[in-house]
């Protein structure tokens, strides 16, 4: 159900590298700064799923857990 009929755009979260739908049903309106146009929404998102992604980019293996003279050398100059 869209929270905002006339608004045909809504926007999904970017988690855990893919696309996730909004699970709460809520949404909020997506503004443009400069008019104040509501433009699109978004449907808000439960954090379980974020947090989740957080925890198994923390403790799966992620750069987090490199010394940090090793992690600097492998980033691009």
């Amino acid at each position: 159900m869209r929270a905002f009929p006339d608004i045909t755009k809504t926007v999904s979260h970017w988690i855990g590298g893919k696309t996730v739908e909004g699970a709460s049903g809520t949404y909020g309106p997506v503004a443009d700064l400069a008019t104040g146009t509501v433009t699109t929404q978004v449907a808000f998102a439960t954090v379980d799923a974020a947090v989740a992604a957080a925890r198994e980019a923390i403790t799966g293996g992620s750069r987090l857990d490199q010394p940090r003279q090793e992690t600097n050398q492998q980033l691009p100059k």
